[in-house]
């Protein structure tokens, strides 16, 4: 903040259970956010909610894990929606962000809530997702998109469908790209070309 500002700590619950330790590209892009935030933001608590265990270890200390493992049994999707009012209604959660169109019942109304779009695969591709995930998404995404304060998106197309198809605000969406980690800079091409020639049995001189 400015010089002289006070500054507002905060309460920020995060749906923590795309970290899981089998993640996805969209896992990824979570865990890359997450990182972020007690670098760019160090004053706030943030609370990691899952029913299962969740994989995050360069940031051990800067999140409190809140593992509800006595509901491990139950998917995911509704554990959040059923246990999620509740945790966020114990811990005084001042913002809690959604990091899949899932938002709990009965989120307390002073709660700010924060959900993220990675696609509109349900509502335009609805035939390439399973069944139980097509209907994960169309019975919670519309309302938690529509309940959200903010939604966050990774990419322009994304956006655009929001406001095209279910008339979101422009104004209520922000963009955040992914970004990129550090184990994808660039390597040193000839080591790189070493490691290639003895794995595939490449002769050296084919490779640049």
């Amino acid at each position: 903040g400015w010089a002289g500002e006070d500054v507002v700590r905060m309460r920020i619950g995060i749906d923590a259970r795309p970290l899981s330790k089998q993640r996805t590209g969209i896992g990824n892009y979570i865990q890359g956010l997450v990182e972020l935030l007690p670098k760019v933001a160090p004053q706030h608590d943030y609370l990691l909610y899952a029913n299962r265990s969740i994989d995050l270890p360069s940031s051990e200390g800067a999140f409190r894990r809140q593992i509800d493992s006595a509901f491990g049994w139950c998917p995911g999707s509704l554990w959040l929606l059923g246990r999620g009012a509740h945790l966020a209604g114990r811990d005084a959660i001042d913002v809690f962000w959604a990091t899949e169109p899932i938002l709990p019942l009965r989120m307390p109304p002073e709660v700010l809530k924060v959900v993220t779009v990675h696609d509109m695969v349900w509502l335009r591709f609805p035939e390439t997702m399973t069944r139980y995930v097509l209907l994960v998404q169309i019975l919670c995404a519309r309302r938690a998109i529509a309940e959200a304060d903010c939604v966050i998106v990774n990419s322009r197309s994304t956006q655009d469908e929001l406001i095209q198809f279910l008339g979101v605000p422009r104004e209520k969406i922000k963009i955040v790209y992914p970004g990129v980690a550090d184990r994808y800079r660039p390597q040193d091409q000839a080591k790189a070309g070493e490691y290639i020639s003895r794995k595939y049995g490449v002769p050296r001189r084919y490779l640049a």
